[in-house]
Formats: structure tokens, sequence, C-alpha cells
């Protein structure tokens, strides 16, 4: 059966490994071998800052 993403959410505590380019997003669609994204999540969601807004 299809399925719809409706909503992510995440939340970062500014860890310095794990900043918003240490969090990998990978998603694949139904019995694929390779997944359709893989990619760092804030290039993902086009985050130039890195996560890290002051």
């Amino acid at each position: 059966m299809p399925g719809i993403i409706r909503h992510i959410h995440t939340t970062r505590h500014h860890n310095p490994d794990l900043t918003a380019r240490g969090i990998v997003l990978e998603i694949t669609f139904d019995d694929a071998s390779e997944p359709a994204v893989l990619c760092p999540l804030a290039d993902f969601f086009g985050d130039g800052y890195n996560g890290c807004f002051r």
C-alpha cells in the first residue's frame, strides 16, 4: 500500500558531533534496493546555516 510522508519533526541540541550535516536523511520507497533520498538533513531542507541560528 502506498504511503505519504506528511510531517517530519526533528529536534537538535547543538551537539558538535551531530550538527545538521551529521544527521543523514534516508528514504526508501517500496522494496527498492537503494534509497531514493540519502543526504544530510540540512541539505535536504536547504539549511545553509547548518542548523546553527544565533
